[in-house]
């Protein structure tokens, strides 16, 4: 097997605050994302991320990693896990079976 950490992803560059923005929207989220200052959060100052944009180039070489899915299809994908946590455990099955909580 292959026991090593992967960039996955796009190369595509998104700040943060694009980011937010789109998970904020995609999940019906209002508001604007919350901000500290450089060092307040758990990262040092000179650790912080501004943009993310994943070196893909390891996943492709060792696992032939290509990423095919958009960060909207991505985000489309994994509404019904992130409606269940919202909900509380089981309320995907209530709502297959047609059962309220």
């Amino acid at each position: 097997g292959v026991d090593q950490c992967f960039n996955v992803g796009s190369r595509d560059t998104l700040t943060l605050r694009e980011l937010a923005l789109t998970v904020m929207r995609h999940f019906g989220l209002e508001g604007e994302p919350a901000y500290r200052r450089l060092g307040e959060g758990i990262r040092s100052a000179a650790r912080e991320i501004h943009a993310r944009v994943p070196d893909t180039s390891k996943a492709r070489a060792v696992l032939g990693f290509e990423s095919h899915v958009t960060l909207d299809q991505g985000l489309k994908r994994c509404s019904p896990a992130v409606e269940e946590c919202r909900e509380g455990p089981g309320a995907m099955g209530r709502r297959l079976h047609g059962r309220s909580a």
